[in-house]
């Protein structure tokens, strides 16, 4: 499960105070900024740092986590952010009138309330009314877009084990401000820090990205920043964001692919600034046409 409190300390709120004083237009108001405000933009921090490793159990766990608590807005923060990037499984079919999705009905007693039902995995789908139809994978934002116009105001993820439900409006209020977010602390990452602000979660973000970083001796060091590792179990390690250095692999020109990779230690001390550089943008999802649930 995405630990998402795994960074919500005293140390990391100052810093990503700092960060607003410093590197954005709201300086002013960056000092009255509350606790909860600063530990929602760690949350999303550390879900963007946990990214390419995110995927369905991820959701799964935080979705049981919250079946145990719903009241646990950590549990429930978690979920959001899965569905930011995990991709859901949906269904439909094409028939004489065009494409047919299936709905199920939310209430036993109104037949009007229904729920668009979307599985984190193919073999989650145990409905035989399935059988006909095609799967599909989309990320929420997708999801959205199909239901939008359909006078159905829920998705039911795994309907036919669990089934939780999410109000479809509200999960895309809460997942455009977590993007909306994110793009802000991207921006302060790639616009460049000084070096005092590598706090923990800072040095999370950077983790196993292209980076340029001036140190204060005047040199200049560009390419793949990690962190320490530290051995958790016999196939596994993990990152170690407090630690006073880091690696970065400098980048090798296409020429010398042979040569091995100079990696230099970095002490965070000795760095002046450091800057990300941009994320591609990733391709949109073309899965599925344009939906017509009227």
């Amino acid at each position: 499960m995405l630990e998402i409190n795994k960074f919500v300390t005293e140390e990391n709120r100052e810093g990503v105070r700092r960060l607003l004083e410093k590197y954005t237009d709201c300086a002013g108001e960056a000092k009255d900024v509350p606790d909860d405000d600063l530990d929602f933009i760690i949350q999303i921090a550390t879900a963007d740092a946990a990214e390419t490793d995110l995927d369905e159990a991820d959701l799964e766990g935080a979705l049981e986590a919250l079946c145990d608590d719903p009241e646990d807005d950590a549990a429930y923060a978690a979920v959001m952010n899965c569905l930011r990037y995990v991709k859901l499984v949906y269904f439909d079919k094409k028939d004489a009138e065009g494409i047919m999705y299936p709905m199920l009905q939310e209430d036993p007693d109104n037949d009007s309330e229904r729920a668009f039902p979307v599985y984190t995995r193919r073999k989650m789908a145990l409905n035989p009314a399935f059988k006909s139809f095609r799967s599909h994978h989309a990320e929420f934002a997708r999801i959205a877009d199909i239901t939008d116009g359909s006078g159905c105001a829920d998705i039911v993820i795994n309907p036919d084990t669990n089934g939780f439900l999410f109000n479809i409006e509200e999960t895309a209020a809460y997942v455009g401000a977590c993007e909306e977010t994110s793009g802000m602390f991207q921006a302060i990452l790639t616009d460049g820090i000084e070096g005092t602000d590598l706090f923990s979660l800072v040095c999370a973000c950077l983790d196993g990205t292209d980076v340029v970083c001036s140190l204060k001796d005047g040199t200049q060091v560009s390419g793949v920043l990690v962190l320490p590792r530290t051995e958790i179990s016999e196939n596994e390690a993990a990152a170690v964001p407090d630690a006073d250095s880091f690696t970065i692999i400098k980048d090798i020109e296409a020429e010398d692919e042979d040569k091995d990779l100079e990696e230099v230690l970095v002490m965070k001390s000795d760095v002046a600034s450091i800057s990300q550089a941009a994320p591609e943008e990733p391709e949109e999802d073309e899965d599925g046409e344009s939906p017509d649930l009227n």
